[in-house]
C-alpha cells in the first residue's frame, strides 16, 4: 500500500511557536496509515524545509519531514517544490503576485537554482505517481526537477 499526501501550511498558533495542531494531525495520519499496512509514503513539502530554517514555514516543513522519515515506512519520497502554480481554493496575495511574475522570472532559475523554479501542481502530482511506481527503499528527498 502506498500513501501520497500534501501537508498544507499550518497557521502559526498563538503562544506555541514552531508547531501546530494541523501538523500534529498529519503526524497521526501517516502513523495510522503505517499501522494499517502502508509501506510507502510520498509527501509534498517545500524547498528550503529545515529544522533550523530561519522562517517558521521552513521549520514546520522540516519537522513534518522528520516525522514522516521516522514513521517506519520502507520507502519515503519527499518532494520539495518551490512556488506551486495552478488554481487554488484560497487566495494569498504574495503567491498570487508570484504566480503572475513567474513566467518572466522562471528562465533565471537554471543550473543550481533550478530547485527554486516555480512548478505546476500537476507536474508535482505526475512525479509522485512515477516515484510511487519505482522500486526503492529508504528516505529520498527530491528537488525540482523531481525525476532527474
Amino acid at each position: 500500500m502506498c500513501i501520497a499526501a500534501w501537508a498544507p501550511p499550518p497557521p502559526r498558533p498563538a503562544g506555541r511557536p514552531g508547531w501546530s495542531a494541523s501538523t500534529t494531525t498529519w503526524c497521526w495520519t501517516w502513523r495510522a496509515a503505517r499501522a494499517a499496512g502502508a509501506t510507502q509514503f510520498l509527501v509534498v513539502s517545500a524547498v528550503g524545509a529545515s529544522l533550523r530554517g530561519p522562517a517558521f514555514y521552513s521549520r514546520v516543513k522540516g519537522r513534518m519531514e522528520r516525522s514522516v522519515a521516522e514513521a517506519g515506512y520502507a520507502t519515503v519520497h519527499i518532494l520539495r517544490p518551490s512556488l506551486l502554480l495552478g488554481a487554488r481554493q484560497e487566495s494569498r496575495l504574495a503567491e498570487d503576485i508570484a504566480q503572475k511574475l513567474s513566467p518572466l522570472l522562471s528562465p533565471l532559475f537554471s543550473g543550481r537554482l533550478s530547485q527554486y523554479r516555480p512548478v505546476q501542481a500537476e507536474e508535482v502530482a505526475a512525479a509522485m505517481l512515477t516515484l510511487a511506481l519505482r522500486p526503492a527503499t529508504g528516505v529520498h528527498i527530491h528537488h525540482y526537477p523531481f525525476l532527474e
